[in-house]
């Protein structure tokens, strides 16, 4: 099993080109943990559960640490019986010899790894595109992030700037829980990461773009009209960006937007976000400060709710 995730021979960066899988940036602290670690001991000491102060249960820890310690746990009981009660195994009225003869045939013949050879030319993210056309939905802004790193790492193959650092500059808070957070959007629900792309496109083209066209639209956005001199320009505005947008949606107290906030977030007027982003990103770049100009948002928003309550 082990020659199945693990790279044999001369590498140029063993600590990455050893594992014959490398997930994206946000998982791969815990997928080497999974796989390096050894033993479950060795897992739960470099994830130890962590309790907040008044909290009934322990924060989850990451989700490939806990798929091993549930699958470590059912073939424990399975073999051995349970922690609390060593005499009761599951099927413990079968043999324990035919019970690893019956592990090994389900390894054996259940389990599918398929392994895919690239020659230097290929394109890695194209592939997993194609096999992934049918299988798990990428979001848009899976999709965007991929496209953008995509060319970052083509830069990178001829002397550019790395793409792992440009990840963490600019893009691992995008990969936070905060972002995948589903949020209102009328009577639609839409991940907060999806919301902010759509409207960040949006104040740059001044123009409606429909969520299920985010990711075509940015692409022929980018390659037609080249609107920054390269990735890691872009990769800047969509962080500062993302500043912005996450101030209006999860306002600090002492924030000087936190009043606007609040007031958009009550009365659900979303629909000034890419009128707020856009003089945000043209107040910026004329060199004033922001919040004069996403304040106007909410004279709009005022004038908004008491036209439709006089309506009313």
């Amino acid at each position: 099993m082990h020659a199945y995730i693990i790279n044999k021979g001369m590498m140029g960066d063993p600590d990455v080109e050893r594992f014959k899988v490398w997930p994206t940036q946000a998982d791969r602290r815990q997928f080497k943990s999974v796989i390096l670690a050894g033993s479950r001991v060795t897992l739960e000491k470099e994830h130890p559960l962590v309790r907040r102060k008044y909290a009934r249960a322990p924060d989850p820890s990451p989700r490939m640490v806990e798929a091993y310690l549930f699958f470590h746990g059912r073939l424990r009981e399975f073999f051995l019986g349970s922690s609390s009660d060593s005499d009761s195994v599951l099927y413990g009225d079968v043999p324990l010899a035919a019970r690893l003869e019956e592990c090994f045939q389900a390894l054996k013949s259940a389990l599918l790894i398929v392994a895919i050879d690239l020659d230097q030319d290929d394109d890695a993210q194209v592939i997993f595109e194609t096999l992934n056309a049918h299988g798990e939905p990428l979001l848009p802004a899976d999709l965007l992030r991929n496209y953008i790193f995509l060319r970052a790492a083509r830069i990178a193959a001829t002397g550019g700037e790395p793409p792992e650092k440009l990840y963490d500059q600019f893009w691992k808070r995008f990969d936070e829980p905060f972002w995948r957070q589903q949020v209102s959007q009328g009577r639609l629900y839409r991940p907060r990461s999806d919301l902010f792309m759509q409207q960040f496109l949006a104040s740059r083209l001044l123009v409606d773009i429909p969520v299920k066209h985010l990711f075509v639209e940015y692409k022929f956005w980018i390659e037609k009209q080249k609107p920054f001199p390269s990735v890691r320009d872009e990769l800047a505005a969509i962080s500062k960006q993302g500043e912005d947008f996450q101030r209006l949606l999860a306002p600090k107290h002492d924030d000087p937007l936190a009043l606007l906030a609040h007031f958009l977030i009550q009365f659900d007027v979303g629909t000034v976000y890419p009128l707020g982003q856009c003089g945000a990103y043209r107040r910026r770049a004329a060199g004033r400060r922001i919040t004069v100009g996403i304040a106007c948002t909410s004279i709009f928003g005022f004038c908004h709710a008491c036209c439709v309550c006089s309506k009313q």
